[in-house]
């Protein structure tokens, strides 16, 4: 059953395709409304390295045309080919508007120039990463104008977006226990940045990069797909049909067994954050979309059931690793910040749940 309510947080290679160019189509719009012509030139960069590796991320899902392109020509405001891809994923998804509301989710929650590059000095590069992000940040007017016409396309409240966002920054308020001050895009940003730093790069993004991507093509797509909030299912273990897990959902694949998990389990390791931004997204799609507009309260019960259980198979392997007695010092550092957010993840959800009856 586990893998299941795993694949409800699946992406078809269409779906996952239509993300990412949502997520083109907001960047590319930042950079068309920037007035600082060094500024402009620094994002377009970032946009055609990020293109490049998504490209090479989709052209090796199931179901994957023979040369993917997410970007195209087309006016200041108007993208008729991406308008038809979602009116079209609209109708073919009919009453099952769950996908249709995950792919609003990761655009909505996508900040783009994050780090692309590997590097070895996190220090320096972590010190680099947040002054980019100032100096870089999306226009959050034009992003927001983007994502309400998406919306719009998908037959879903343009009120949304904004309690997506709202539920968003709660969550990890409450996670962290302090007032967030920096932007969720600054924080998996983070997340990617110790990841290629870390001498064990390639290693990990062989476990979420799709199969047969392998170095430096498996790191920078893997990573590239990552800040887009999608994860591949090869890397997951999840069995036919969907090409990416997103949503929140790799904190389900680490409950449903070794295999499945190995992928969010490697990355926890590496930086236990990336359980703060996925639980985090997790709890936005069981308030405003589970139990706000769908009233599944039974599929809530489940996903706090794959919470109990993620949490349970970490600390196994937590223990594991320390009876190893391996230099794993940061790795289980990193474990253990990891199922900490979890631990609180998993009580803001019950009372979720206690907040319907």
């Amino acid at each position: 059953m586990r893998v299941e309510t795993l694949n409800k947080f699946g992406l078809t290679y269409q779906q996952t395709k239509a993300l990412f160019m949502m997520q083109y189509d907001l960047t590319h719009s930042d950079i068309l409304h920037e007035k600082n012509i060094e500024k402009q030139k620094t994002k377009q960069v970032w946009l055609n390295k990020w293109k490049d590796s998504i490209n090479t991320f989709l052209s090796r899902l199931e179901g994957a045309e023979e040369k993917p392109n997410i970007s195209t020509s087309y006016m200041l405001k108007k993208n008729p080919l991406l308008d038809r891809e979602l009116d079209a994923l609209r109708q073919e998804a009919g009453a099952n508007k769950l996908p249709l509301y995950l792919m609003l989710l990761e655009a909505t929650l996508f900040e783009p120039y994050f780090p692309l590059e590997v590097g070895h000095n996190k220090e320096v590069l972590l010190d680099r990463l947040k002054d980019k992000m100032r100096r870089t940040k999306a226009d959050k007017k034009i992003i927001k104008g983007k994502l309400y016409h998406f919306a719009n396309m998908l037959s879903i409240n343009e009120s949304d977006i904004d309690s997506f966002i709202k539920s968003y920054d709660k969550a990890v308020d409450g996670l962290t226990g302090k007032k967030m001050k920096i932007a969720g895009g600054v924080i998996i940003g983070t997340v990617i940045l110790v990841i290629t730093a870390g001498y064990g790069a390639p290693a990990i993004a062989a476990k979420f990069a799709p199969a047969g991507l392998y170095g430096a093509a498996a790191v920078s797509s893997g990573m590239a797909a990552l800040g887009g909030g999608a994860i591949a299912t090869g890397g997951l273990g999840i069995p036919g049909g969907m090409a990416v897990i997103v949503g929140g959902g790799a904190l389900v694949g680490a409950g449903v067994g070794a295999t499945a998990g190995a992928g969010a389990n490697a990355i926890m390791k590496a930086s236990g954050k990336f359980a703060l931004t996925e639980a985090a997204k997790l709890e936005v799609v069981m308030k405003e979309i589970l139990l706000t507009k769908q009233k599944d309260v039974r599929f809530v019960q489940e996903l706090i059931r794959e919470q109990r259980m993620a949490i349970s198979n970490l600390e196994d392997e937590l223990l594991k690793m320390k009876l190893e007695r391996k230099d794993q010092k940061e790795e289980i550092k990193n474990l253990e910040e990891a199922i900490s957010y979890l631990k609180k993840a998993l009580i803001r959800s019950q009372n979720l749940i206690e907040g319907t009856h």
